[in-house]
């Protein structure tokens, strides 16, 4: 007896490059694709009830998500958008009064946007409420929306062939649930290079394990192939999974790593790692022994103490900042770190262990962002692990201190709609500042770096290699690390603007004019550090909230493509060798090599 499904007959549609991206790194996605094959998305919004899309996809395209052919009914438009930040200007909204819309949110943010909330169902929207206390982890979409409730509403609405447009997220989220029954691909004979992939990580490790959809159908139009495949395993085949507090990730923690399909409710698992090596084995750590050099040593791992446990590295970032500055000896050699600051408890001389970003995973196959060092396996204490969510990958999360920095950097310039924003640097956190404040209406932002190379995270108009020509700006943002910035920065300033010097300099002077220009133009001078948060943010902001504002960011920003090299743990000195060349562009990873030991998904 063939079974019912409990959700509605899902496709998945969307464009790429034959290198696999959808999106240009700063977001830019239309339109990627030729006549021919929008004329074919059109044809296929006709043959669907429903058309679904991410937040994410709206912010950035502005779709109207209706069916332009004649005798053509608009489908239903169904946007994923926990935090309801539907624009009121958008499409959407303006045509909501004609095209029924439904927008699915969190109950926490429509108790808490009542304003907001009014606004849209004035307009037309209808507002529907998911709570996240009741959701399965596994089927929990960025950032905490249950795609199987999701998807069972739909159902119970009567939706029964909704069609998914996007974004990354959205699209990631469903094929890794295995909540799709069609996928239609449309290859497009264009090169992009660094863009947003259509596809994120699924958590596959094994070529064993690939997802092969079945195809129908390969069709060339043009310049562009249309790939038709279909789901071999579809979710009504895999048995309905109940929703509810039952439908939770403990409850498939057991789950068979040999499985290699995905199943809904449930990620593709893999084994809890290979059992940890106990007190006194040798694990491996990166230690700086010099200017300019860094050794990988063994030493004895140390018994954790009460609150304490062992984790292993799934990857680590190098800073091109911090790291640069101690692995180039600039910094005062027998003073006593400052753990707020430099994330250690050391006397900073050589040799000694160093580093910040790190993904690790527990003996039980959980993953956590730790401020620890280089290498494979550490005790560290419980209490400074943070926990990543299934939907962060790991390469997202190590971008979790630059973000906190970046965030921290915006906090304190205080930056309103409409300001000019100068950036001097376009590393990652300088990079990181400027995807933030584009969501700040009305910004003007320029970015100045020597290296043009960097140009391709900007938008056109917002790059250049010098000040020339530059207007003065309202705020200033100093994260170059290079002290010969500052000066001209400030003259680029405006009259009472204010300069926000995020660069760690290290043990380096620094010469600057305070004489009369600078007190003439009444200028502000602000240090930011990210180790501690100003009064100015009130007594609701604390360092734990901006921590969870960083992690739904990292959901929404891209950073993918900052990610630059890639290095196993026994290449540390190559890697750390970029540190003192041209040759360093983003972010450099140091990924430990485990033979026979599994590793968690989302590397």
């Amino acid at each position: 007896m063939k079974s019912q499904s409990i959700y509605p007959q899902i496709t998945i549609s969307f464009a790429q490059t034959l290198d696999g991206r959808i999106a240009t790194c700063n977001g830019i996605s239309r339109y990627i694709s030729d006549e021919a094959s929008l004329e074919m998305n059109q044809a296929m919004r006709r043959e669907h009830d429903g058309i679904l899309v991410g937040i994410g996809t709206v912010l950035k395209d502005n779709p109207l998500l209706t069916c332009r052919l004649d005798g053509c009914t608009d489908p239903t438009r169904v946007i994923v958008d926990s935090r309801l930040r539907l624009p009121a200007d958008s499409q959407l909204v303006q045509t909501a009064g004609s095209v029924n819309t439904l927008v699915y949110c969190s109950t926490e943010h429509l108790k808490g946007q009542h304003q907001q909330a009014e606004f849209l169902r004035n307009a037309g929207i209808e507002l529907i409420p998911l709570s996240p206390e009741t959701a399965g982890e596994h089927f929990r979409h960025a950032p905490g929306l249950d795609l199987d409730q999701l998807l069972r509403d739909l159902k119970n609405r009567g939706i029964t062939r909704l069609m998914v447009e996007g974004g990354s997220g959205i699209i990631t989220s469903l094929i890794r649930l295995g909540l799709w029954h069609r996928l239609t691909v449309v290859s497009v004979g264009k090169i992009m290079g660094s863009g947003i992939e259509a596809v994120g990580d699924l958590g596959i490790r094994d070529l064993k394990k690939l997802l092969r959809p079945e195809i129908e159908d390969i069709r060339i139009t043009g310049r562009e192939a249309v790939w038709y495949m279909k789901n071999p395993a579809p979710p009504e085949q895999k048995g309905s999974v109940p929703a509810g507090p039952s439908n939770s990730a403990a409850a498939d923690e057991s789950a068979s790593a040999d499985n290699a399909k995905l199943t809904p409710g449930s990620q593709q698992q893999v084994k809890k790692p290979a059992p940890f090596p106990r007190a006194g084995s040798p694990v491996r750590m990166v230690y700086f022994t010099g200017i300019a050099r860094v050794e990988l040593r063994k030493e004895k791992l140390r018994r954790p103490k009460n609150g304490e446990v062992v984790v292993q590295s799934l990857a680590g970032a190098i800073s091109p900042g911090t790291e640069r500055n101690f692995y180039l000896g600039r910094f005062q050699r027998g003073a006593a770190a400052n753990p707020d600051m430099d994330f250690t408890d050391e006397v900073l001389d050589y040799p000694f262990s160093y580093g910040y970003i790190n993904v690790v995973q527990d003996e039980d196959g959980r993953r956590y962002f730790a401020f620890a060092p280089h290498g494979d396996f550490m005790v560290i204490s419980r209490d400074a692990l943070i926990p990543l969510p299934h939907t962060l990958t790991t390469d997202q999360a190590l971008f979790i201190p630059h973000l906190e920095t970046a965030l921290s950097i915006i906090h304190d310039s205080g930056v309103q709609p409409g300001d000019r924003v100068l950036i001097t640097g376009a590393g990652v956190v300088g990079t990181l500042c400027a995807r933030i404040l584009r969501s700040i209406p009305g910004v003007e932002l320029h970015i100045i770096d020597p290296d043009l190379r960097k140009e391709r995270w900007f938008l056109p108009g917002e790059f250049q290699g010098d000040f020339q020509g530059i207007s003065q700006s309202d705020i200033s943002i100093e994260v170059s690390g290079n002290p010969l910035a500052l000066s001209p920065l400030m003259e680029h300033t405006a009259f009472e603007g204010r300069i926000i010097v995020a660069s760690w300099y290290g043990d380096r002077e620094i010469s600057v004019n305070l004489g009369r220009d600078f007190h003439k133009r009444r200028l502000k001078l602000i240090s930011s550090q990210v180790s501690s948060m100003g009064r100015h943010m009130g007594s609701n902001w604390n360092k734990d909230r901006r921590m969870e504002k960083v992690i739904r960011l990292l959901e929404e920003i891209p950073v993918d493509d900052v990610i630059t090299h890639r290095f196993p743990l026994d290449k540390a000195a190559e890697a750390f060798a970029l540190l003192k060349s041209d040759e360093l562009l983003g972010l450099p990873l140091l990924i430990p090599d485990y033979p026979d030991r599994p590793t968690a998904p989302g590397l």
